[in-house]
């Protein structure tokens, strides 16, 4: 992904989605995508984090990657939403409706696998 995103221009948005039920990644996974990060920083516009759940747990858990993304101080601009239509509507108002149908399309065969 980091040789693709590097060739890439204009430089890219990042749209990532999760569920705030889903566990943690074990630190290779972490590793991985930190070291993934560094290697296209230079590159991303923008990255919008689509936290998806609903209740207490859920809000906490955004509330404190909102925080982490504070410490981290990307070189790029990392808001987090708790849907996938507001996250799209700011990563890329342009083409949020179609990012949220290609979402919402990856979420179906998803589920029938």
């Amino acid at each position: 992904m980091a040789a693709h995103v590097q060739q890439m221009r204009p430089r890219v948005q990042m749209l990532t989605v999760t569920d705030a039920g889903v566990p943690l990644a074990d630190e290779p996974t972490r590793a991985a995508i930190t070291g993934t990060l560094e290697a296209i920083e230079s590159r991303i516009e923008k990255q919008a984090m689509s936290i998806e759940g609903e209740g207490f747990g859920a809000g906490a858990l955004r509330a404190m990657v909102a925080g982490m993304t504070l410490v981290v101080r990307a070189q790029y601009p990392i808001r987090i939403f708790a849907d996938v239509p507001q996250a799209t509507a700011w990563i890329a108002p342009q083409a949020a409706v179609a990012l949220a149908d290609a979402v919402a399309c990856l979420r179906r065969e998803h589920a029938r696998r």
